[in-house]
């Protein structure tokens, strides 16, 4: 197999993992072209004992990864325990290149050209990047916009790092040190192919409304009303029990494509509803809401978000199943969500076939929605690796 994956249950023990990297490295073909490794907070006091033992004992000759919440398996997720997550990727001849952030990425100022010449490589050349980030670090909207403007036509995946401590204990790292200023991208190259799938969890209410005005975070009309007035409506019109339902699980959608003639789940990047004002019907919401976008509110609840993850996985069946597969899903999902332990990374196993796979629960997730990576709430994200020609023989 060219990858393999497993969990390491418990806290950190050399001689679990120096067992774990060895049945990696004999499954994924004797050596690794990259490793990634999801650990929770209790590991970083031997993280580099840790990275060490991996690298060493798998041949592994780079190892990606950061603190987890909660870690995510093949056909299986543990929330509130320690442990570890680790995928090996086998590629041959491909290539693995990787940059940490620095401080003025995180203010969103670094121009494309400074991106690219720290990438030392050349865009044509990359299929994905895969990025890591620390969210009490890296202000990451403003970072991911100018993210945006350098690898436009690049998918970028990925999620921030979190910790069951809450804010304690977060961290990135690359090959057993810490990520100074909080955030490391990856990217492969060569004979692989990288598919990314995004699952906000959400569906439309009420109907499309055209922004007519707007100043920074707040939405001051829609069409020839205000914001709080035309969601008003929505939840008038709702049974009991859709207004139940509601409580706490209605956002905003701001449209990704303006030439749609109708829109519909998956066509919207979900924000919070951050506050609302009722005498000047005014809203806040998480995002940069301009003039002349379409806005439509969207609902969040256990049966759309296991059918909006369904209809994404189902999109990627044609492509066959993956090599392996790195998930990353929201904290705010799980057991406490859908009520069962292990929801989105058995329904991956189930509609795309069991693979090599490892993740976490993230403060946060990076996709792309619109052709554009942004950070995402609530949501699953998953990048995919799938053999390109010359990998095996096609």
């Amino acid at each position: 197999m060219p990858a393999a994956s497993q969990f390491i249950e418990g806290p950190f023990d050399p001689g679990a993992i120096r067992e774990c990297a060895e049945r990696l490295r004999s499954q994924a073909g004797g050596s690794a072209t990259a490793a990634f490794a999801f650990v929770t907070e209790d590991y970083l006091p031997d993280l580099e004992e840790f990275c060490d033992l991996v690298r060493l004992h798998g041949h592994v000759p780079r190892l990606f990864g950061c603190t987890a919440a909660g870690l995510a398996g093949a056909g299986a997720e543990t929330e509130g325990s320690p442990g570890a997550s680790l995928l090996f990727l086998n590629l041959p001849g491909c290539q693995v290149h990787s940059l940490e952030l620095e401080a003025g990425d995180a203010e969103g100022s670094t121009p494309a050209a400074a991106w690219h010449r720290r990438a030392g490589v050349p865009a044509g050349q990359i299929r994905a990047w895969l990025l890591l980030a620390n969210p009490l670090a890296i202000k990451i909207e403003p970072w991911l916009r100018s993210w945006n403007k350098a690898w436009p036509a690049l998918p970028s995946i990925g999620g921030l790092a979190s910790s069951r401590l809450g804010t304690e204990g977060i961290q990135v790292f690359a090959d057993g040190h810490l990520a100074p200023a909080g955030g490391l991208a990856v990217a492969l190259t060569g004979p692989v192919l990288v598919r990314t799938a995004v699952s906000q969890g959400c569906h439309p209410i009420g109907q499309p409304l055209t922004i007519t005005r707007a100043q920074e975070h707040v939405v001051l009309q829609l069409g020839a009303q205000t914001p709080f007035a035309a969601l008003n409506e929505i939840i008038t019109a709702m049974t009991d029990e859709e207004r139940e339902r509601a409580k706490g699980n209605i956002f905003a959608g701001l449209a990704v494509s303006e030439y749609r003639e109708e829109f519909g789940t998956g066509d919207f990047l979900v924000r919070n509803i951050v506050a609302a004002d009722p005498n000047s019907g005014a809203m806040v919401v998480g995002a940069w809401p301009r003039v002349g976008q379409t806005l439509q509110y969207q609902m969040r609840d256990k049966a759309t978000a296991e059918a909006d993850y369904r209809r994404v996985l189902e999109i990627l069946q044609p492509h066959g199943t993956p090599l392996a597969s790195l998930m990353f899903t929201c904290t705010g999902r799980g057991q406490r969500f859908f009520g069962e332990s292990g929801h989105d990374t058995r329904m991956l196993a189930q509609i795309l076939g069991p693979h090599p796979s490892a993740g976490l629960f993230c403060n946060g997730e990076i996709g792309p929605v619109g052709g554009q990576a942004h950070a995402h709430g609530y949501t699953t994200t998953l990048a995919l690796f799938y053999p390109a020609p010359g990998l095996t023989g096609e």
